[in-house]
């Protein structure tokens, strides 16, 4: 690891303990949107507002589909992964892939022994993965929750521990799971593929062809220290990087076939890039290395045409803050959701933290107990349940 990546790693360690997950890796997650819908109708289509009363609460019994009346067919749990999200497991991180709809992955190690597994439930049904030694990355495939458990080992074509990398995903049908295997490195990808970030230990963006159940590396040439990927609503894919000392936000609209980009600092790493889900407001933000104190943020509210730099700000936060269709961001400060210009919009529930979602749905987890609350009105109400 190079030594840029290991202050990173230094600096977004020391900002706060890092919320949602214990787990090795420290990626950027946020859930995945319809490539096929565009402009004001995203917002409605992909809506992930969700009332609590509408979300599965507890251990409930899981079928293949949503069972008819007097039909229920019992999904096959697996016992190891039911006895470790039962247990003491920490919660790792939530997403949402629909109104109803979510994935969320556990960390049980103890000591030297790595074990994680993940839940998926879907419109009232629940399955989970297997349990294995390598985190799950929890995800959105179209309107499916997902869970993807990459190689341990180097992630070469050699590496023996593709055995065990493995996409569990619950659709309409039933659950589905395949194993992965390694694909050969390529600089662009189709519409039916996916970027995922946390899936190895490189720090890198793959490639997820959950067809082909292939996982290839995506080149971007000149650029390195990868630090997260998102799709927004047109089907545009953003991620950042850096190029020598100097970080990048990048985007492209062809699968990698043509990229677009803007200086995010000329000697600093962006911490990744949070989008609406309009893909019109933009915003990312330095790790503070070079400083050693305040950040800074760049904010788009044109698709990425002009960017503007807001001033330095104390970090009470590990990932970006949520984009707003109407320009603006969130941030969570001091248990408050606060826009840049310091105006207080909420209050979030007690020991929350990070905040993710969009204008349709925000949510945070609970520091000590591992819950998760949700509000559909930015932040005014909150509605809380445990996604085991």
């Amino acid at each position: 690891m190079s030594e840029l990546k290991e202050l990173s790693w230094e600096v977004q360690e020391s900002v706060e303990p890092v919320p949602f997950e214990q787990l090795e890796h420290r990626g950027i997650r946020r859930r995945r949107r319809r490539q096929t819908l565009t402009g004001a109708g995203v917002v409605a289509a992909v809506t992930i507002a969700v009332a609590a009363a509408l979300l599965p609460l507890g251990n409930v019994t899981g079928t293949e589909k949503p069972p008819a009346a007097g039909i229920t067919k019992p999904i096959a749990v697996d016992q190891a992964a039911e006895k470790l999200v039962a247990g003491d497991a920490r919660l790792a991180e939530v997403v949402f892939a629909g109104p109803n709809s979510w994935v969320s992955s556990w960390d049980g190690s103890t000591g030297e022994k790595q074990r994680y597994a993940a839940v998926l439930s879907r419109d009232g049904v629940r399955t989970t993965t297997p349990v294995r030694d390598m985190w799950f990355s929890a995800l959105e495939l179209g309107d499916d929750p997902a869970a993807v458990s990459g190689p341990k080992g180097e992630g070469d074509q050699k590496d023996p521990s593709w055995a065990h990398a493995l996409m569990v995903r619950l659709t309409a049908e039933g659950k589905v799971e395949k194993k992965l295997r390694w694909a050969a490195p390529t600089t662009t990808f189709a519409e039916n593929e996916t970027l995922v970030f946390e899936v190895t230990h490189e720090h890198v963006p793959w490639i997820l062809n959950p067809d082909e159940g292939t996982l290839r590396k995506l080149e971007i040439k000149g650029t390195d220290n990868f630090s997260g990927t998102v799709q927004d609503g047109t089907g545009r894919w953003w991620l950042t990087g850096n190029q020598g000392k100097a970080s990048y936000v990048l985007w492209t609209d062809d699968g990698g076939r043509n990229w677009s980009k803007a200086l995010v600092d000329s000697l600093d790493s962006a911490g990744g890039v949070g989008v609406s889900a309009d893909g019109r407001t933009a915003v990312t933000f330095t790790l503070g290395i070079t400083t050693g104190g305040p950040v800074r943020m760049k904010l788009s509210t044109d698709q990425g045409e002009t960017w503007t730099t807001s001033a330095p700000r104390e970090r009470t936060w590990t990932r970006p803050p949520v984009a707003l269709n109407d320009g603006s961001v969130l941030l969570l400060e001091k248990g408050k959701l606060v826009r840049l210009n310091g105006e207080v919009v909420a209050t979030a529930p007690k020991d929350a933290v990070e905040l993710r979602g969009d204008d349709d749905l925000l949510y945070v987890a609970s520091g000590e107990s591992g819950s998760i609350a949700t509000s559909t009105d930015l932040g005014k109400t909150w509605k809380t349940f445990e996604p085991r």
